[in-house]
């Protein structure tokens, strides 16, 4: 959550429809990327008609074919969209802050991986029985420009550790699909406040939480919209939480909006030609559902602008699936310490 400023700043990420094609150096700037690993294919996850082991370039927004049916991925540019798993679990990933953009580990038969490097002129060097490292610069976004030769099997990316540096030790010699392991979600750390009364101190978001919800088949995915005036900021805060569920790991987006005014604004303040004079931030949000409640979390900005100085939004609360609803507070250990937020489904996708 942001300090009120008088600037106002638009970080809108790039959004589209699918078009998966292959993307050139040019285009790496700007396209977003798909990989899906040996086990989701296994298990029935593709992106469309891209089956291989080759990340996939798309705009912005893809479309990935599942056991349970088809469902929306919003990738952020320059991000890469990891489907990993039998449950087809998801983490976006970004080069350079979660994974080395210049190497990867590759497997299958020998053929294949030196016609691979050559291809990408990359350097080869053995890494355990089947497996070869590729070294290239920017060979995770190249990846997606060139065709999978024949025996290639698998493609795994490379975690960086907390100093951009690969942990080489830990992961030398493991299987393809342990090599980028999926993060683990945030459990829910509940507050110690009934839903009722976080209800009650959310102000006019109480009065948003009195109206149903959308049911929906899942008990969580889907948009949730909460909105509340917050005094101590002079002005209303609405979020839009875009929520996807993969077991019991959430991933998905956050979109913060904020205006000032008094009590009675409950409408964002738009110009005489009605554009949109609010404050947006856009955030990649992860998180968690257990029996005893929701944890959902931004975990960094959808894209690299200046963010004025915005802290990291961090939703924890308890849902009340019959009602489609979520009681929560927001702990972004900045501006806001267990501030409340009363959240409606507003739409099942």
């Amino acid at each position: 959550m942001r300090k009120p400023s008088a600037a106002s700043v638009s970080l809108i990420p790039c959004l589209g429809l699918l078009a998966a094609c292959a993307a050139t150096p040019e285009e790496a700037a700007t396209s977003s990327y798909v990989l899906v690993d040996h086990a989701a294919r296994a298990a029935g996850y593709a992106l469309h008609d891209a089956t291989g082991p080759l990340p996939t370039a798309i705009e912005g927004e893809a479309q990935v074919a599942g056991p349970g049916g088809a469902f929306a991925i919003e990738v952020p540019a320059g991000a890469i969209a990891y489907v990993h798993g039998d449950e087809g679990a998801i983490d976006l990933l970004e080069p350079g802050v979660d994974i080395d953009p210049d190497r990867v580990r590759v497997s299958g038969s020998e053929a294949a991986a030196r016609a691979l490097a050559d291809e990408l002129g990359a350097t080869i060097a053995a890494d355990g029985q089947g497996a070869w490292i590729l070294r290239a610069e920017g060979v995770v976004e190249l990846l997606a420009s060139v065709a999978a030769p024949a025996g290639l099997d698998e493609v795994a990316l490379i975690a960086l550790d907390g100093h951009g540096a690969s942990p080489a030790a830990a992961t030398r010699g493991a299987p393809p699909s342990m090599m980028m392991p999926a993060p683990a979600p945030a459990a829910p750390s509940l507050p110690a406040i009934p839903p009722a009364e976080l209800a009650a101190r959310a102000g006019h978001s109480a009065v948003e939480a009195a109206t149903l919800g959308v049911g929906c088949d899942d008990p969580v995915a889907g948009r949730w919209l909460g909105q509340a005036y917050t005094p101590e900021s002079g002005g209303w805060h609405e979020f839009t939480l875009t929520v996807a569920r993969r077991g019991t790991a959430l991933t998905g987006a956050i979109e913060a909006r904020y205006w000032p005014g008094d009590e009675t604004a409950t409408r964002p303040p738009v110009d005489d030609d009605g554009a949109d004079l609010t404050t947006h931030v856009h955030m990649i949000g992860k998180g968690s559902i257990t029996a005893g409640g929701v944890a959902f979390k931004a975990v960094r900005f959808a894209d690299r602008g200046d963010h004025g100085g915005y802290a990291l939004d961090a939703f924890t609360g308890a849902l009340d699936r019959a009602a489609s609803r979520i009681a929560v507070v927001n702990n972004d250990g900045a501006y806001a310490f267990d501030r409340a937020y009363a959240f409606r489904r507003i739409a099942c996708e």
